[in-house]
């Protein structure tokens, strides 16, 4: 695969089922085989509504799975208490993501080029801590509970953690992970079926373009 003056060998992947333990037994199966320096994962997550619009994409600073923790009684009454263990994707990695959520130029280019339907704006790309869960969330008061675990989340899938902690626990060298994910639904009820082949597509472009930027350091 030609990235400009670079040639690269990749190797695409498709998970045979949703949920943390198919995204981590297979990424972890390809660390093994093929010794990645880089482990890419796309597609589409909820976020938070009103600190993102559908179509924004997130890149992933922080992973963890909300659902670790310790169900417990107090007072009469079950109480979840979280106790994840998290993932923070390379420095190396951040600092690209960090410059690609300030490249207007390219989100506004992305955005024109952008096959089908597309929303009304054009994406803001977020740097932000994304986590992890086995079930998905569809109801209103998801969010307002979850985001006790880190108050600056703005995005929650059923994957990112799975990858990123294989590529912690790989064997050395340790490859970095790289997740980018588009905002189509807010888990609250919501939802806008038109705006998931927009998404696909926005993650898809802007790992590209991580990757090029990745490969010119």
């Amino acid at each position: 695969m030609p990235f400009g003056d670079k040639t690269v060998s990749a190797i695409c992947m498709c998970l045979p089922q949703m949920g943390l333990v198919s995204a981590g037994v297979t990424a972890a199966k390809a660390i093994t085989l093929f010794k990645p320096k880089l482990v890419v994962m796309t597609g589409v997550c909820a976020g938070r509504r009103g600190d993102c619009k559908l179509g924004d994409a997130i890149g992933a600073n922080l992973s963890w799975d909300y659902g670790s923790g310790k169900f417990t009684e107090v007072e009469g009454e079950v109480v979840f208490e979280p106790a994840p263990f998290h993932a923070a994707a390379s420095a190396r990695v951040v600092g690209v993501l960090t410059e690609l959520s300030n490249d207007k130029a390219l989100l506004d280019e992305l955005y024109r080029k952008s096959p089908g339907y597309r929303p009304e704006a054009v994406p803001t790309f977020h740097v932000a801590p994304l986590a992890s869960g086995a079930a998905v969330q569809n109801h209103k008061e998801f969010f307002s509970g979850v985001v006790t675990q880190q108050r600056k989340m703005l995005g929650v899938d059923m994957e990112a953690f799975a990858v990123a902690w294989a590529c912690h626990e790989a064997l050395e060298p340790q490859p970095h992970w790289l997740v980018i994910k588009s905002v189509v639904d807010f888990a609250d009820g919501t939802k806008d079926s038109k705006i998931q082949a927009f998404g696909s597509y926005i993650s898809g472009a802007l790992a590209v373009a991580a990757i090029e930027r990745l490969l010119s350091r």
